[in-house]
């Protein structure tokens, strides 16, 4: 009963909730979302974005089943790793005063793609984080007592029931259930 190793695999799915299988998609164009085209290159999600026209803002989520990791390129850069059982939704292009994605449920490393005109913003389900600039590791799966999330390079500031904690690299912040935060320094970076 030996689990299988785990796979490049995930589903993309449209606003117009069309579901794409990653695993099967061939590489180039998958689909058009607003202003966007959907591209899937050498294994990992992209985004073109064309600012040719202001269109409607659409949202994508991109889900992976359990043994299942997937990478993703926002309309911005930003590089995206989605852990096991995760999901994320995201616009499919970033207009207005700032970037914000979702964590819906699982864990997922972000690579922020700079940009000091549009903060890049994380919103979990009680808590969002704020990018102030980097490398960070965001855990909150739906059956984890707490959501944790790691600084690796750069600031974010995680912001829950307006109050803000600032964290510096190589510290991790711990969200219980109830609502406590607590901050954890010289977490083991490598390990997360």
């Amino acid at each position: 009963n030996d689990v299988p190793p785990g796979g490049n695999r995930a589903t993309l799915t449209l606003a117009d909730g069309s579901i794409i299988d990653l695993a099967d998609a061939q590489n180039g164009a998958l689909a058009e979302q607003g202003n966007s085209r959907v591209i899937k290159i050498g294994g990992k999600l992209a985004y073109n974005t064309s600012s040719e026209n202001e269109a409607e803002i659409v949202y994508n989520i991109v889900s992976t089943p359990k043994g299942g990791q997937y990478q993703i390129e926002l309309p911005d850069g930003t590089q995206v790793w989605l852990n096991a059982a995760s999901s994320l939704r995201f616009p499919t292009s970033f207009t207005g005063k700032e970037r914000r994605v979702e964590i819906m449920n699982g864990e997922a490393y972000f690579e922020v793609a700079k940009n000091k005109k549009m903060p890049f913003i994380v919103r979990l389900n009680s808590a969002e984080i704020q990018v102030l600039g980097t490398h960070f590791n965001v855990m909150a799966y739906a059956e984890e007592a707490t959501v944790k999330t790691t600084l690796l390079e750069g600031s974010i500031k995680f912001v829950q029931q307006q109050r803000g904690l600032l964290l510096k690299p190589g510290e991790q912040i711990q969200l219980s259930k109830d609502g406590n935060a607590k901050i954890e320094s010289d977490v083991d970076t490598d390990q997360v």
